[in-house]
């Protein structure tokens, strides 16, 4: 999936019965940790994760401040110019398609922070408004957090709870589930007054919503019902030296090596059936046929005026061989900073559990302050 010196996302569509009908997406959701962060670092402070529009004004003085929660979120020391901005500019151009119809943006994570948490870190980015949805896969930690929050239509957002008790907690299984229940996870479509939402989510399939994530294990289900993400976007993760947090393994970020990343995203969006799973795209291989013209430069007066599947492009690169090869999951993060950056428990995009973390180094000066909580980060 990853070839190392792009670091850049692949973009697939599966094969699926009715694919011929090429329907478009109306519904594009987000992984949060590793996907729109960079890595997930959080306040102590406990209000953090229960007050919807927390600001770190309401923080001790030792905990994180507005520029730092930016810094080691969401900018990328890897690319010129702000990440943040780049993200915003993506994801306002996601909203409305070239025929001008609308689209609706969520996003899904498992995070043992919570839902309030990872919002107002939108928030605080200036990310939040993009979205209709959030929602955070349940993990027993948490147990009195609530799992979902919604904008409503007067732009205010409200905490909720999606049907979780009806499905497996597996990204696959939950996107289906969507699919047949829009208004179980949208409860603003119950509201008057919000018409975008409910124009993009009148009529929803399953291959109408896109996955964007870090996780290869999100995109299928190995439960009984073997459900699939049918378009999906997966993220490169890699092992780096983040700033003063050492090396960390499994990192993520959508554009965190290349801009690049933003402009395959948005097309494939607008036409993800230019995208073939691997199977299809072997179809290509047999010598009599011509090499396949990307979306861009397909030629519809001519012979091989329809679109067929790429092999190569400057837009989306390969799936390789080693795509349903084991991931491994994200180890504590530790910073050598005058904070302290402790992470919650990790967990791998099936829900299971690594081992415990390691305790702080024995070396650490005892007048150092308490150490602020990274969040345990899945999704």
């Amino acid at each position: 999936w990853m070839c190392k010196d792009t670091y850049q996302v692949r973009c697939q569509e599966r094969e699926f019965e009715g694919s011929e009908a090429k329907r478009p997406v109306s519904l594009v959701v987000f992984d949060f940790d590793e996907t729109l962060t960079m890595a997930t670092f959080m306040p102590m402070d406990e209000a953090f994760a229960g007050k919807i529009g927390w600001s770190p004004k309401d923080a001790p003085q030792d905990d994180w401040s507005e520029a730092e929660l930016l810094e080691y979120n969401f900018e990328s020391p890897h690319v010129r110019g702000k990440r943040v901005n780049k993200l915003k500019e993506m994801l306002k151009a996601l909203l409305t398609a070239k025929d001008g119809s609308r689209r609706t943006l969520a996003i899904l994570t498992k995070n043992d922070q919570g839902v309030i948490a990872v919002l107002n870190l939108l928030k605080i980015a200036g990310l939040a408004d993009f979205f209709s949805a959030i929602w955070t896969l349940p993990l027993a930690s948490r147990s009195q957090i609530p799992n979902g929050v919604y904008r409503g239509s007067s732009g205010v957002w409200n905490s909720f709870e999606p049907p979780l008790e009806e499905v497996r907690a597996h990204k696959a299984d939950v996107l289906h589930h969507v699919a047949v229940f829009p208004a179980k996870w949208f409860p603003q479509l119950g509201e008057k007054g919000d018409a975008i939402v409910s124009q993009s989510l009148s009529r929803l399939f399953i291959e109408s919503i896109l996955l964007v994530d870090d996780e290869r294990a999100n995109f299928r289900s190995l439960s009984e019902t073997q459900a699939k993400v049918l378009r999906y976007c997966k993220v490169a993760r890699y092992d780096e030296a983040y700033r003063d947090c050492g090396t960390l393994n499994q990192m993520g970020g959508l554009g965190a090596h290349s801009d690049q990343d933003y402009e395959t995203l948005k097309t494939f969006v607008e036409s993800p059936w230019d995208y073939p799973y691997e199977s299809v795209a072997k179809v290509v291989s047999e010598p009599e046929l011509p090499m396949p013209l990307s979306p861009q430069h397909s030629e519809p007066g001519s012979p091989h005026g329809r679109r067929l599947p790429r092999i190569n492009s400057e837009t989306t690169l390969c799936r390789d061989t080693s795509s349903e090869e084991f991931e491994p999951p994200k180890m504590p993060r530790i910073s050598a900073s005058h904070k302290l950056k402790f992470p919650a428990q990790h967990h791998d995009g099936d829900g299971a559990s690594p081992p415990p973390s390691p305790p702080p180094p024995a070396d650490v000066p005892p007048a150092m302050p308490a150490p602020p909580v990274v969040s345990g980060v899945i999704s």
